[in-house]
């Protein structure tokens, strides 16, 4: 997997020419994966998905400039267009509803530590496009997240203790005038703290429908979004949090398309959890990950059979020490192992 550092003012493009530069080869080759993919689920041409993207540009000029920057740096850097750069950021509210991201996260707070992990489901062609991202930008937490090539927010930590691991939930609709979640992703992770973090969602909510599991040492929400909705779902009385493909409370005026093993998955992290004997770490939490029941449509999932998708990488983080583990590939039978410890870097211009 690719490791980019990136570090300079957020209101330079040099971040995202960092990142364009040392990533060109994967950010064209998501993009071939891309084009293929909304042909096939979308009936929508690459063109016409940029031309799509483009209807979010405004909200995010207006919004986030310092990422509407990194974005232009990286479509510099990789010899694309800004609009192709564009639509990687938006692929969740170009698929309409149609994307099939797997993915199953918990958070478990101890009176030792606060924890989150989850599985990355994706199809695996898609992982040789990772990136391990590392971010220093003046005034903010320095960050780290796997992403894909050319996507500036994903599943990460950041140098304050505060984690993000995602869900996606099938869902249709999307809002332009709301914040596209890859984004919304990269802007959680720029905060400090939970409560920041939740007010940053709360400001101007989403472009689109996924679950945010959000960490800090203090603890752990949940929260549920579509373009029209925001809710916030706590731990259970045991610290313990648990979630899949699914809605776990009612949004109203949105439909949500099923994912069929997304019920099962959530209750088996839920069983494995209440079985679990020892020390809570991150290591042990993400033994949980690995479990195979329902194969190939199992938490550790497989792309084989009815299942389109695999574990493509798994995440446990410690928000109290503020470090993470990535088992790269399968977490049965990884191919690599990453420690992540994001410290803040003071820049200099």
């Amino acid at each position: 997997m690719l490791e980019v550092h990136c570090v300079g003012s957020p209101f330079e493009i040099q971040i995202g020419l960092e990142h364009g530069t040392k990533a060109k080869s994967q950010i064209q080759s998501t993009i071939a994966f891309y084009t293929g993919l909304f042909q096939r689920k979308c009936n929508l041409t690459w063109q016409a998905a940029c031309t799509e993207a483009e209807r979010f540009a405004a909200h995010i000029h207006e919004q986030y400039p310092h990422l509407e920057n990194e974005m232009q740096g990286i479509a510099k850097g990789a010899e694309t267009g800004y609009n192709e750069i564009l639509a990687l950021n938006v692929r969740s509210e170009l698929f309409f509803g149609a994307a099939l991201d797997g993915c199953t996260s918990l958070s478990w707070k101890t009176d030792e530590a606060s924890f989150v992990a989850q599985n990355w489901d994706w199809m695996e062609e898609q992982k040789e496009n990772l990136v391990l991202l590392q971010i220093d930008q003046v005034g903010k937490p320095s960050i780290q997240m796997l992403t894909e090539a050319g996507m500036i927010g994903k599943i990460g930590l950041n140098s304050a203790g505060l984690g993000l691991c995602v869900n996606a939930i099938r869902c249709p609709g999307n809002d332009a005038t709301r914040t596209p979640i890859h984004i919304m992703w990269r802007i959680v992770l720029e905060c400090t703290s939970l409560d920041s973090a939740l007010e940053a969602i709360d400001a101007t909510g989403c472009a689109s429908a996924c679950h945010m599991l959000i960490a800090d040492p203090s603890g752990s929400i949940g929260v549920e979004v579509t373009h029209q909705t925001i809710v916030r779902l706590e731990p259970d009385s045991k610290g313990r949090f648990f979630h899949s493909n699914h809605m776990l409370e009612t949004h109203p005026g949105t439909e949500m398309l099923w994912v069929e093993d997304s019920l099962s998955r959530v209750e088996r992290i839920r069983q494995l959890a209440d079985q679990m004997q020892g020390d809570v770490t991150k290591e042990s939490i993400q033994a949980l990950l690995r479990d195979e029941d329902n194969y190939p449509c199992s938490i550790n999932r497989a792309q084989k059979g009815e299942s389109d998708a695999a574990s493509v990488f798994s995440i446990s983080m410690n928000l109290t020490t503020a470090e993470a583990r990535v088992l790269l590939g399968r977490p049965s039978d990884p191919e690599r192992m990453f420690l992540l410890r994001p410290r803040q870097v003071s820049y200099r211009g």
